[in-house]
């Protein structure tokens, strides 16, 4: 059976899928990220063949790009959904780049997609 790693915007989207995701799923305890726990966080995610983000205008840093980039690479399935109606047009330019990147690397990439429709699409992998 699949299992989900839950990355992105630390907004509270994860609370309203979990419950309804008939997959397994590691979502980390962003409350609590340190680096001593990255390593288990490193090893869950690993453990996941489907890595689903989710970014929103709660999005502040970088890593989950790099993770993004980095699971798309690894011909992990990818699945990215963009909320950005908040998002500056310099952030919307930025992003496109990296798109392109993701797509090239076989991720799928959607924009604004309701999260029920998201779960959909997840629970059906």
């Amino acid at each position: 059976m699949s299992k989900i790693f839950l990355g992105g915007s630390r907004s509270d989207w994860r609370s309203k899928i979990e419950s309804k995701l008939n997959k397994d799923y590691y979502s980390p305890n962003l409350a609590n990220l340190t680096a001593e726990n990255e390593c288990d966080e490193l090893k869950n995610m690993s453990e996941c063949d489907i890595h689903f983000y989710y970014l929103d205008n709660h999005f502040r840093g970088f890593i989950s790009i790099a993770e993004m980039i980095q699971s798309s690479c690894k011909g992990i399935k990818t699945v990215v959904n963009i909320n950005d109606n908040d998002f500056t047009p310099m952030m919307n330019h930025s992003f496109k780049f990296v798109i392109d990147i993701l797509k090239s690397n076989g991720a799928i990439v959607f924009y604004n997609k309701p999260l029920d429709d998201i779960i959909d699409y997840l629970n059906n992998l």
